[in-house]
């Protein structure tokens, strides 16, 4: 085994001898015979250990055999502990999406920080089937189905060549000791009952079943660089990229065909699943205002545009309240504002949507800065009556995705001014106003 682990990493160029690499490992015969072969090959490595806290003392018992494991080759060990179950509650995901989630985003950290080389991880030829059936069900289109990559560029997968049995088979002649998860055995977990059920039945039907998968997934992937050739190059035909946002023309997009894989290539990335596109689809011909969400990214349906931002970007700024007076003069969170004070008399009143020139009598300090919210309403200068904001904004066919950056600067719970677009009657300076509150929106555009 250790010639044909040799030979893989060879012609896959897996491995850069300049760099240590990081193996993570759990204790499992995969993870452990991946060591020793490192090890036997000469090769630099550290080991990394997660501790999910999800099977008692059989997860601090994991955790100490690699520990000693390390030890055993005079290797450092670095072991990180998570509470999983408290992540998948607030992700709202499987417990083994939680885990994974976990372990990858540590496993990237870890390497950034130490200046390390590529993480390796045991998976084999099997664990490529069982993710083929895996990804089959959760409708996750032909690049789900294409296997494991070898090296992604941060991920190193140097025992696909080898077969679940081929690895026992040589712990055993190896009297390699390892870890067994007892949990293996049960169909609770998805994978679990693919690995005990599905993939026995086929095996039955065809003794070369594992091989067959692997030519499979090699023309899948071949059929799936094809198409992303294609789609890279529509995408940068059909994407408008501003700031934090990318848009899709609705128009365009409803000359595509067919339409629903069409917007699944063109997201990819975007970790939307297919229902979600099936929604998608379906809106382009609906009314403005409808939001599809992934857990990382989400698209808002607006006139003319499928608007396209990170979820970070897009909520981060609504959190924020902020307050200003004529001592606390300057805040640059959420918006980039200044407040200063003069007299009226020999002022001339600026035009600019970027400055608010208001009444200082009629204000009451501290003001306040906040996100525009539903209900909110101004009297419109020359106006006796109040208008909502909502309703200015369709006037002034402001996109969805403008709207949701939209603050206001409040007085005593009333709007003085929509920053960067009018200022309320209120609050306006008139032939008696004596001293002028000038507000400026430094960064505004």
């Amino acid at each position: 085994m250790l010639e044909a682990f040799l030979k893989h990493i060879k012609t896959e160029n897996l491995i850069n001898k300049r760099c240590k690499a990081l193996l993570a490992v759990s204790g499992g015969v995969d993870s452990v015979v991946m060591v020793h072969l490192f090890h036997q090959a000469k090769l630099s490595f550290e080991i990394l250990h997660c501790n999910f806290r999800l099977r008692g003392k059989d997860s601090g018992d994991d955790e100490l055999f690699v520990v000693d494991l390390g030890k055993k080759y005079g290797v450092k060990v670095t072991v990180q502990h998570f509470d999983t179950k408290a992540f998948k509650e607030k992700a709202r995901i499987s417990i083994q999406m939680a885990a994974r989630d976990l372990r990858y985003k540590w496993f990237e950290k870890y390497r950034k920080k130490n200046n390390a080389g590529l993480v390796a991880i045991a998976h084999h030829k099997d664990d490529a089937i069982e993710t083929f059936f895996i990804n089959l069900l959760r409708g996750t289109g032909i690049k789900g189905l294409t296997g494991y990559r070898y090296n992604n560029g941060i991920i190193l997968r140097p025992l696909l060549f080898a077969h679940k049995q081929e690895i026992l088979n040589y712990a055993n002649s190896e009297n390699l000791k390892f870890r067994e998860d007892k949990s293996n055995q049960e169909d609770i977990y998805t994978r679990n009952y693919i690995r005990n059920n599905i993939v026995p039945m086929f095996q039955k039907l065809n003794p070369n079943f594992g091989e067959t998968m692997q030519g499979n997934m090699r023309n899948l992937e071949e059929v799936e660089q094809l198409m992303k050739l294609y789609f890279a190059s529509l995408k940068e035909e059909l994407l408008v990229k501003e700031k934090n946002i990318e848009k899709l023309n609705i128009a365009k997009l409803k000359q595509l065909h067919p339409l629903k894989s069409s917007l699944f290539y063109l997201l990819q990335g975007c970790n939307f699943n297919s229902s979600v596109i099936d929604g998608l689809a379906s809106s382009l011909d609906g009314e403005p205002g409808k939001i599809f969400y992934s857990r990382t990214h989400r698209i808002v349906k607006d006139r003319e545009w499928l608007i396209i931002e990170k979820l970070k970007a897009a909520e981060s700024e609504k959190e924020k309240t902020s307050f200003l007076d004529k001592v606390q003069n300057k805040i640059s969170k959420p918006l980039n504002l200044s407040l200063r004070t003069q007299k009226r008399e020999g002022l001339s009143i600026p035009t600019s949507n970027k400055m608010a020139c208001l009444d200082e009598l009629q204000l009451k300090f501290p003001l306040k800065v906040r996100p525009w919210m539903q209900g909110d309403f101004v009297y419109p200068l020359g106006m006796k009556h109040k208008k909502k904001l909502s309703d200015i904004f369709i006037d002034l066919k402001i996109p969805l995705n403008e709207k949701e950056n939209i603050f206001v600067l409040e007085s005593d719970g009333k709007i003085a001014w929509v920053i960067g677009y009018r200022i309320d009657d209120r609050f306006k300076t008139t032939e008696k106003t004596e001293n002028v509150c000038l507000i400026e929106w430094l960064n505004g555009e």
